[in-house]
């Protein structure tokens, strides 16, 4: 595509990006866009989850030619919802944390035709910038969808900067949520700064800059002093002396994105919210339907089918019959969609049968253990601890005649990290005592 663009003048407010460099980021973007139209012979299109992070980066940095070179630059709507949706949709396809059983899942983008995209997932590890483009895009939108499609990949944030630092990645995930609306706790400014300290310059810089302010934002009674303040911190950030002519800077995104959510705008005018993107964005983008497509899948109970789904969507299941016998459709929210063909439909008391399951002893454990804490705090404790009792001999049946459950007989990320965390507990000693646990709490 090209270098960096080239600016005449000084002054962001006074530049000019070269026409040959814009003509060559829009045709990108349209190129990425118009996979999302054509068909084979009626089929799903696929597109790679890439071409999702590389569309939102493309709007960032034609909003940015718009603000300096003029209208014509703006992405249109229709590019605006298709980077929305797509960039959504790439942070669904990259889940880290889901079980094996969903390795051909993909996600569906539907544009209202007879024939929608599919991006297959893939195993890959967001990026942090990728993911808060994202997430500013959607909020800048007002698409819910999206934000929520957002909200549920969060645990796939694991950038090459946080390979090795573990609190950095669950503090810069944490904001990330909040971002998104989700209720977390918090960390305190001194704690996070202290959290951040090991991470490099540069993104500290970005997660400090960019990130925080909006997320502090959030909570405040004075928007146009919020504003102010994101402001602030996103023109300090974009006029170090190596990110002057990052396009991707011209415009103050995380602004955006809180008059997105606000559906108010600054009163004080800045270089870097131009009119005619604030205008842009002024009201909600039309938005495109994203679901999360699961693989035709067997299960022995209705339970284990269901808890399936809730334990990777962390949601309430909603069941619906199919034509065929012993078939299902289980969704969580509108996003996530499950087709299970069920053995025994009516079961709702054991977690399953015989050697084929669909949760692993390490999920199963985890499973019993938050029974328990529900039951502990003055739930359902009966239920509860009937939940707790069933997964845990689900776990023991899984051992078999073995003596030792191994990380390589776990088919989710949960359950090999328990196998990490707690080898002792997968033996066929460990599972009793703690079933044994689980019933001194009846």
């Amino acid at each position: 595509m090209g270098g960096p663009a080239k600016l005449l003048g000084m002054a962001q407010s006074q530049g000019e990006v070269s026409v040959e460099f814009a003509r060559a980021l829009l045709a990108r973007a349209e190129e990425i866009s118009s996979r999302a139209e054509e068909t084979e012979g009626g089929k799903l299109r696929e597109l790679r989850l890439a071409r999702g992070w590389e569309l939102a980066e493309l709007v960032f940095k034609l909003a940015g030619v718009a603000a300096v070179n003029g209208r014509e630059w703006l992405p249109s709507p229709l590019l605006l919802s298709k980077a929305v949706a797509l960039s959504s949709a790439a942070a669904l396809a990259s889940n880290l944390a889901l079980a094996d059983q969903f390795a051909e899942a993909a996600v569906l983008v539907d544009d209202g035709t007879s024939v929608g995209l599919r991006i297959p997932k893939e195993q890959r590890a967001i990026d942090t910038t990728d993911f808060m483009r994202a997430a500013f895009l959607a909020m800048a939108a007002g698409d819910t969808r999206a934000q929520k499609a957002l909200r549920a990949a969060t645990e796939g944030v694991a950038d090459e900067a946080l390979r090795s630092l573990v609190p950095a990645r669950e503090a810069v995930r944490g904001l990330l949520r909040q971002l998104l609306g989700a209720t977390t706790t918090p960390l305190t400014s001194d704690e996070l700064a202290v959290t951040l300290a090991a991470t490099p310059e540069y993104f500290r810089s970005r997660i400090e800059e960019l990130l925080l302010p909006v997320v502090n934002a959030l909570g405040s009674s004075d928007k146009q002093a919020a504003f102010t303040a994101v402001l602030a911190k996103h023109q300090a950030h974009y006029e170090a002396e190596d990110r002057r002519e990052d396009l991707r800077g011209f415009v103050a995104w995380g602004a955006l994105a809180l008059a997105g959510m606000w559906q108010t705008r600054p009163t004080e005018p800045s270089p870097y919210l131009a009119e005619i993107v604030a205008e842009a964005f002024a009201r909600p983008i039309a938005s495109l339907s994203l679901s999360f497509e699961c693989p035709p899948m067997r299960a022995r109970t209705m339970l284990e089918a269901k808890t399936r789904m809730e334990f990777s969507f962390n949601g309430a299941v909603e069941v619906q019959p199919q034509a065929e016998a012993n078939v299902f459709e289980l969704r969580v929210a509108p996003l996530f969609v499950g087709r299970f063909t069920i053995e025994d439909a009516s079961d709702e008391q054991s977690f399953g049968r015989g050697s084929h399951s669909l949760l692993d002893a390490g999920e199963l454990v985890v499973l019993a253990e938050q029974a328990v804490a529900r039951a502990q705090a003055s739930g359902d404790r009966a239920r509860e601890l009937e939940r707790a009792r069933a997964a845990a001999n689900r776990a023991l049946e899984l051992l078999g005649d073995s003596t030792e459950l191994y990380r390589n007989q776990m088919t989710s990320p949960l359950g090999r990290a328990q196998c990490d965390q707690r080898p002792a507990l997968f033996s066929r000693g460990g599972l009793m005592e703690f079933r044994e646990r689980i019933a001194a709490e009846s």
